[in-house]
């Protein structure tokens, strides 16, 4: 499953850069929760969720926007790839913004 996350990642990122970012990071995160209430030693509730979403940063030169979807299908990763990167290059640049130099 991390592999799985990764390569999420790192395509998602991929996109970006195709559409045109600067540079850019992708963000998945995953999580799994559950929830039960007992009343009078019976079981009242019992819930259980999960999810997963992706996070992209890009940059265009010195502006950046950042964007999060949790529909994670390649066309819907697609369209916010291309969606954060029109939104970068309408954002104001700042000097300090950019990947740190190695």
């Amino acid at each position: 499953m991390k592999n799985e996350l990764l390569e999420l990642a790192q395509d998602t990122m991929n996109l970006a850069l195709k559409a045109g970012a600067t540079s850019a990071e992708a963000m998945v995160a995953e999580s799994r929760d559950s929830s039960i209430s007992i009343r009078h030693g019976v079981v009242e509730e019992l819930e259980q969720s999960e999810s997963r979403a992706v996070g992209l940063r890009v940059f265009a030169g010195q502006s950046s926007a950042t964007i999060a979807s949790s529909v994670l299908t390649k066309e819907a990763r697609q369209k916010l790839a291309e969606r954060v990167g029109a939104m970068a290059k309408l954002a104001p640049p700042a000097s300090w913004a950019g990947r740190a130099e190695p």
